[in-house]
């Protein structure tokens, strides 16, 4: 059986490009990845802040699924359309078997991202124009915590504005349900506990 393509789609406020490196490294085991460049990252000249719906909406249908960070949220979202299981039911062949959650956040339905941090955004953010913005040097000790300083202060430079909307939108989908559901918990992270990654 030919490898399945592995689509990821990132955490907030990183665009695709992050993930560059890990695609290449699984390009080297011979792993067909795509990176969802999600709506919600950055700011589009000219279009109101996306919402995590939008996210949802923008993620393909292939077969397994690689979420992180806040990508579990329109990650699972997404399901309702793509999972095989949906696909089936509409007479289509194809879509999404399995859920890998790399230290992701999963809701139940009716609980926003914004709810799940209890109601208020880190302190690390600031919020104008309903985007947030992260402040570079402390989110560095945070989210690349085990690279080196100045590796980690380049690398949380090049994320971006991510739009307020999306952190404020309810889940309305259990997707894991439909799907085949695997968790990658790095005990170790900053912003999102390991608790906080399992249903």
């Amino acid at each position: 059986m030919a490898n399945p393509t592995l689509v990821i789609v990132p955490g907030s406020f990183a665009p695709a490009k992050m993930y560059d490196g890990f695609v290449e490294t699984l390009k080297g085991h011979d792993i067909k990845t795509v990176v969802v460049s999600t709506p919600s990252v950055g700011r589009k000249e000219g279009r109101p802040p996306a919402t995590m719906s939008d996210d949802a909406q923008e993620i393909s249908n292939d077969v397994v699924l690689m979420t992180h960070s806040y990508g579990g949220i329109p990650g699972t979202e997404s399901l309702k359309n793509i999972s095989k299981k949906a696909r089936e039911a509409e007479g289509k062949k194809g879509g999404i078997e399995k859920l890998v959650y790399l230290t992701s956040m999963v809701l139940q339905p009716g609980t926003s991202n914004l709810e799940a941090f209890g109601g208020a955004l880190p302190d690390f953010l600031t919020m104008e124009d309903d985007y947030m913005s992260l402040n570079a040097e402390v989110n560095a000790s945070l989210t690349f915590s085990d690279l080196p300083a100045d590796q980690a202060l380049e690398l949380a430079k090049k994320m971006e504005d991510h739009s307020t909307p999306s952190f404020k939108e309810k889940l309305t989908y259990p997707g894991y349900n439909d799907v085949e559901v695997h968790y990658i918990v790095c005990e170790q992270d900053h912003v999102i506990p390991p608790l906080s990654s399992v249903l």
